[in-house]
């Protein structure tokens, strides 16, 4: 079993590259979780720092226990929880080989400051874990839904830290693969270079259908037919 989860922001997308990752056999991502995830994360980090308290065997300690703590086992019990809130009726599929999900909340400034370490711990509890970048051009992610209502220098400034973070990330993970909403709807070689990077094969049938469908509630034009993402 493996995992593939889509890290991303708002209006870039992510949910056409959704699309097409679930057009692939066997495969399983979920859309957004509203950070139920980052919850996790945070938990495991309290429990990290009650952890650290040493010589706390001590009823008389105000720590008492806290150095007994089995982490392991606590984040094993952490990874079956992210496969059956994904699986979910798909627990018992024998077919599925990748579960995951999209989230675009790494913009959260909460998330953000501690994005490295957040996908450290999803490797932690997804198995063999491969992250994908999603990104799209400013211009369009900011006459998109609700960033409209937002300053551009604002918006500017928090997707350029985001994305060097993407990057930067990226750069120093051998799972990562990054890719742009303009690469999908374009079918460009970095969009087939991503299936080489998920072992999985090409099928342009297969994707020229996802493309024709539907996504989210931003129409555009793609392949001669009206599309929403």
């Amino acid at each position: 079993m493996k995992s593939v989860l889509i890290v991303t922001y708002g209006r870039s997308g992510s949910t056409l590259l959704m699309g097409l990752l679930n057009s692939i056999d066997g495969y399983l991502i979920r859309g957004e979780n509203a950070n139920f995830f980052f919850g996790l994360f945070q938990s495991y980090q309290s429990l990290l720092e009650t952890k650290s308290h040493k010589k706390s065997q001590k009823t008389t300690h105000p720590w008492f226990g806290a150095e007994v703590i089995q982490e392991k086992k606590v984040l094993q019990g952490m990874s079956n929880i992210a496969k059956q809130l994904i699986l979910a009726d798909k627990l018992k599929d024998e077919s599925i080989k990748c579960y995951g999900f999209k989230e675009i909340r790494y913009a959260d400034d909460k998330v953000a400051k501690k994005l490295a370490t957040y996908l450290d711990f999803l490797k932690l509890i997804f198995p063999n874990c491969k992250f994908i970048f999603n990104t799209r051009s400013f211009a369009d992610v900011k006459n998109s839904g609700w960033w409209q209502k937002k300053k551009d220098d604002k918006v500017r400034e928090k997707l350029e830290k985001l994305e060097m973070a993407f990057s930067e990330y990226a750069k120093n993970h051998s799972n990562c693969f990054s890719i742009t909403y303009e690469d999908v709807i374009n079918k460009t070689e970095r969009l087939k270079e991503m299936f080489v990077f998920l072992e999985e094969e090409y099928n342009e049938q297969s994707i020229d259908q996802v493309l024709s469908i539907p996504h989210s509630n931003n129409v555009s034009k793609t392949l001669g037919t009206t599309m929403v993402r």
